[in-house]
């Protein structure tokens, strides 16, 4: 609505319908903000993987063997991952997990995050 206002006789371009629509946009709430651009931001995550960590405790995570938690390095993307991490419950388990991926692994992890996941780090991932 806004994106080809590039000076201040653009703003006349605008109809009563953009206006009414920024007007509102000044009542949300920071959570309905943060909500809307989350969505925006959001890697689309399998639902098989998503329902599958969902119904895991987090003492099944720890179960998972190097090749196992390997497999899901290789073949998740970064937000798919970040599920398993979500599920640990303490910070000597998620360093255990970063100690088995190599550096590139690691890099496409940390760099491949969205900004959501950033917002979503449980205190045992920092």
């Amino acid at each position: 609505m806004t994106k080809n206002l590039n000076s201040m006789d653009d703003w006349s371009q605008l109809n009563n319908n953009d206006w009414d629509n920024l007007i509102q946009m000044q009542y949300l709430e920071d959570e309905e903000i943060n909500e809307i651009l989350d969505s925006f931001m959001n890697v689309e995550i399998d639902p098989v993987f998503q329902e599958f960590m969902d119904s895991l405790a987090p003492a099944d995570v720890k179960e998972f063997t190097p090749s196992e938690i390997k497999q899901m390095v290789q073949q998740k993307t970064p937000s798919e991952f970040k599920l398993v991490l979500d599920k640990m419950e303490d910070y000597n388990s998620v360093v255990q997990i970063f100690s088995g991926m190599d550096e590139a692994e690691l890099y496409n992890y940390f760099t491949s995050l969205t900004e959501a996941d950033w917002k979503q780090t449980t205190k045992q991932e920092w």
